[in-house]
């Protein structure tokens, strides 16, 4: 009985252990995901950006509308919350990630 005991107890330990290392693959592979959001997100800012900046020249020569020069403006806005979304959202892959390993870094 003892044995058995002892093996099941193996069992059940190893078991833990692959969906734990599974865990960890797939929580790696999302922070890995939101650096590259990240990333596209800074180019997608500079680029609205420039089309912002763009606008607002046209609109001081009377070329753009206000209301075309306002839908820039918050498309740029808008970038600028997807990455802040984006950051959070790394930030808590990341607890996640040093939840399921235990190695929680306090700063």
């Amino acid at each position: 009985m003892l044995t058995i005991n002892r093996e099941s107890l193996d069992i059940e330990k190893e078991t833990f252990q692959f969906n734990t290392r599974i865990t960890q693959q797939q929580q790696s592979a999302e922070i890995l995901k939101y650096v590259e959001l990240i990333k596209k997100d800074d180019g997608i800012i500079s680029l609205r950006e420039s089309v912002k900046n763009a606008a607002s020249a046209q609109l001081e020569n009377g070329v753009l509308s206000a209301h075309d020069y306002i839908t820039e403006v918050d498309a740029e806005d808008q970038a600028r919350q997807n990455l802040i979304l984006h950051q959070v959202q790394l930030l808590q892959a990341q607890y996640n990630y040093q939840n399921t390993t235990g190695h929680i870094k306090m700063q």
